[in-house]
């Protein structure tokens, strides 16, 4: 394992993950990902460093993927399947609770969940506006790349507001994100109150 100093959490991540995508094999697997936690080409030139197959580099690059709550990059081999333990089942229990817990600033739906009370649904798409912006409502959003969001309103000026929300950024958490008037007009569809 890498040098670097990591949470046991992280170092079991770090393991579970490689045993699953390459059974520790620093090779290229049949999509084509490279090394013993299986990046990407495009994903490795975008936020790795070095050579995918050296594997300081490649463990390194994925324990800050991993830090960054990236659990995303290895989707595809989280879940077990017949004759195949996935990478979430190899962790101990308090390590999937972790890894559920950081599930919720997946999606901004479960994040403001935690915290307001509205219809269960899927997306936010699927309220519709009924207050005027203060704190405590939450600011429906359409992005024409990404689709639609929410975030609860923290602090409303005459010059924008704030809000908290999640996966905004994919899978972080952003608290006190301003958002001026002029930018609400481009992708505001606007406010639910609870």
């Amino acid at each position: 394992m890498s040098e670097l100093k990591v949470s046991t959490t992280t170092r079991e991540l770090t393991e579970a993950i490689i045993s699953s995508e390459s059974d520790w094999q620093n090779v290229t697997g049949i999509t084509g990902d490279m090394g013993l936690m299986q990046f990407s080409s495009s994903t490795w030139n975008w936020v790795c460093e070095g050579d995918p197959f050296n594997i300081e580099d490649n463990i390194n690059c994925g324990i800050k993927e991993i830090e960054k709550n990236a659990l995303y990059r290895w989707s595809a081999s989280r879940e077990s399947r017949e004759k195949y333990i996935g990478w979430y089942d190899k962790l101990s229990s308090t390590t999937q609770q972790f890894v559920l817990k950081q599930d919720i600033l997946c999606s901004c739906v479960l994040y403001l969940r935690d915290r307001l009370n509205f219809p269960p649904i899927r997306n936010f798409g699927e309220l519709n506006p009924n207050s005027m912006p203060r704190i405590g409502t939450i600011a429906l959003f359409y992005y024409p790349i990404g689709g639609h969001h929410g975030g609860e309103v923290v602090e409303v000026n005459y010059k924008g507001f704030y809000v908290n929300d999640a996966n905004f950024k994919k899978c972080q958490e952003t608290r006190y994100r301003f958002i001026s008037w002029i930018d609400w007009l481009r992708v505001g569809r606007g406010f639910y109150s609870p």
